[in-house]
């Protein structure tokens, strides 16, 4: 068979969609295509070690797989291939390195003071993440609040991710600490 691999599209944090091609069966009929693939194997063969292989169904044409359960942050090398009564046709390696997630902050927060028994007045920061599989959850130290909308006070605030998105203001002030005279 003639075999082509095309590059994986679209790559996400744990999961790919990798790309090939079956441009001819070279006269005697594909029985089995799909991929090779691996983190660690440069060139993936089947059979070879930390090498996973996927089929795909049909015989000539383009085909497609996706991957999940991947590692965040990796390069995988992977390769289509083809299988007739001749032999075992590889496309040629390609690879791909799944997405960073990222979160970040910015912005200074202002200074905080309060009256015994009274929580402070707030100030922000902003939040935002790219390539998420989660949501952000942001923690208080002690002693803290935080907010999502700066009226809902507690010891967490999760912001929901949105096509892997955030952007968002973080609200922060200083928890009251309990009644004048207590201790």
């Amino acid at each position: 068979p003639v075999v082509t691999t095309l590059a994986a599209d679209p790559v996400g944090v744990t999961s790919a969609t990798l790309n090939g091609n079956v441009n001819s069966d070279g006269g005697a009929a594909v029985t089995e295509r799909g991929f090779v693939y691996s983190a660690t194997a440069t060139t993936p063969t089947i059979g070879a070690g930390g090498v996973t292989k996927v089929t795909v169904s049909g015989t000539t044409g383009a085909f497609d797989r996706g991957l999940t359960g991947l590692a965040a942050n990796q390069i995988h090398y992977f390769q289509a291939y083809a299988i007739n009564s001749v032999g075992t046709t590889y496309g040629g390696v390609q690879s791909f390195t799944t997405l960073t997630p990222a979160i970040n902050t910015s912005g200074t927060p202002g200074a905080l003071t309060t009256d015994h028994g009274t929580a402070s007045a707030s100030t922000s920061v902003s939040v935002s993440g790219a390539n998420l599989i989660a949501n952000i959850t942001a923690t208080a130290p002690s002693g803290f609040e935080v907010s999502n909308n700066n009226s809902t006070w507690g010891s967490s605030a999760t912001f929901t991710q949105s096509g892997g998105s955030v952007e968002a203001t973080l609200y922060i002030r200083l928890a009251a600490s309990g009644s004048v005279g207590a201790r």
